[in-house]
Order: C-alpha cells, then structure tokens, then sequence
C-alpha cells in the first residue's frame, strides 16, 4: 500500500483497499471522517498480502495512549498482531513521542 502522509489519503486508500469486505470492528466511511482521533494498523502476521491497514476509532488521545500502553503491557500474555501505522487527531498526523516507564523498589512491609 502506498499513500500520501495526509489524512484523506490514508483514508480513500483504506477505502479502495477493503471495497465492500469488513472486518470485525470496520468503522463507516462517515464515521472516520467525523471522529476526532483515527489510527491505523499494520498486520503483523502479512497473511495480508495486500497489507490493508485496519482503522481504529477513537474519541480522545488519551484512549489512543490507553490502548498502546494495554498492548505494551500485555504483550508478553496476548502477543500484538498488529502494528500502529498511522496516528491522526483532528486530521493531523500525530507519532508516538515517547514511553516512560518508572520502577520503584518494592517495600516488602507494604506487600
């Protein structure tokens, strides 16, 4: 798949790519343009031979942030099968920054 860095790009790509085939949560064309927050993901396993990115729909950054962090967190039970390709809030195009995790001795009294 090969689109331009902007938004409708992404998604007329999307669209052309799937046609009429859904896959479990496929968001409507309507639905994307009017969400606030919209990621794209990459399959992993390139079964997809086509490798058609999968939309995700979100209300804010922080739900964005939120489910990265559950896949970081849960990767070594439900390893990822997908990868984030694409992150756009209000239609601009947005990457992850960065990940901080912070670890503190534990007090064996406090357990």
């Amino acid at each position: 798949m090969t689109t331009g860095e902007n938004f409708l790009d992404w998604v007329q790509t999307h669209e052309r790519a799937w046609g009429q085939e859904h896959y479990p949560g496929r968001p409507a064309l309507q639905a994307i343009m009017d969400a606030p927050c919209v990621t794209f993901w990459r399959p992993l396993d390139k079964v997809d031979k086509h490798l058609r990115y999968k939309i995700r729909l979100y209300q804010r950054q922080a739900d964005i942030e939120h489910d990265l962090l559950r896949i970081l967190l849960r990767s070594h039970l439900d390893a990822p099968r997908e990868k984030i390709a694409r992150i756009f809030i209000n239609r601009e195009q947005y990457q992850i920054r960065s990940v901080r995790i912070s670890l503190q001795k534990v007090d064996p009294g406090a357990v």
